[in-house]
């Protein structure tokens, strides 16, 4: 297989930023297959070690991962027998890491840009270079043995979930609450919204909002690409996806959603639609 990390870093440098570099070069001092715990080189890493190995996977190496979340940002190489891609370990896009395999595995048919995935493999060390910016980063490299898709985000799990299924209407337009998941950073709203009318509609998240108690929640600056929903939507289009807001309180048992929705139609006037949301009564933890 391949190894043309170096130079694919610094091609990256193009999308990844200052704030995503992760720590320093790897140490290469000592044995290369030690690990912190001192434990055997084979053995899974725990969740604890995570952050050190994506900092410094050299210490890691012939330690396996078992589920370690990641976004798909950019497609390396697909040629066969050399399949790369580098992926988010977090979604603040601090640290990130490279998956690589001699197989496709239904990466280069299933797996594109923004997809949220599970990965199971061993780590075979870090990969160091300088990006545009002459700041130094470096990538964990994961060999892949299985990967999972992940319908939704890997990152930032409901602790929580609440099915809600309730539908208002107004002039043609409808909209559905499916349900809520509440995380320790971000509260997510699944709606589904139909235009049946002759005139495109927006939806409006900025003005939508969470009320709990005297407690306004309004949208949250972690977003979801591939949940999240259509804003516009013509005639006869119907959407669904997530909206996402900060996080409430989720000992209290009562909160309700506000969807503002506007219509190019001048003649229609829409009022917020607001939904109570009981999460004792609709809930499952």
């Amino acid at each position: 297989m391949k190894k043309k990390f170096i130079a694919l870093i610094m091609m990256v440098a193009l999308v990844v930023s200052l704030a995503a570099c992760i720590g320093g070069a790897p140490s290469t001092s000592g044995n290369d297959n030690a690990n912190s715990t001192g434990g055997s080189p084979a053995a899974r890493l725990l969740a604890s070690e995570i952050p050190n190995m994506l900092s410094d996977a050299n210490k890691f190496k012939g330690r396996t991962v078992d589920h370690l979340p990641g976004v798909v940002f950019n497609a390396i190489s697909l040629e066969a027998g050399d399949y790369e891609y580098q992926c988010w370990a977090d979604d603040e896009h601090n640290q990130q890491f490279v998956i690589i395999s001699e197989t496709d595995l239904g990466l280069s048919t299933d797996i594109s840009g923004g997809s949220n995935i599970f990965v199971n493999g061993t780590v075979r060390g870090a990969n160091s270079g300088e990006n545009y910016f002459g700041a130094e980063i470096s990538s964990a490299i994961i060999e892949v043995t299985s990967i999972e898709k992940s319908e939704t985000s890997v990152f930032n799990l409901a602790s929580k979930t609440i099915d809600v299924n309730q539908t208002q209407e107004q002039s043609g337009i409808s909209v559905t609450l499916e349900k809520v998941e509440l995380a320790n950073k971000s509260t997510r709203v699944f709606i589904r919204v139909a235009n049946g009318t002759s005139d495109r509609i927006s939806i409006y998240g900025f003005y939508s909002y969470i009320k709990q108690g005297s407690t306004q929640y309004d949208q949250s600056d972690i977003s979801y690409e591939e949940d999240t929903i259509k804003t516009d939507l013509n005639s006869g289009i119907e959407s669904a996806g997530c909206l996402s807001f900060e996080t409430i309180d989720s000992s209290d048992e009562t909160f309700t959603v506000s969807i503002d929705i506007s219509s190019d139609d001048w003649d229609i006037e829409l009022q917020p639609f607001v939904f109570e949301v009981l999460q004792q009564e609709e809930g499952k933890s």
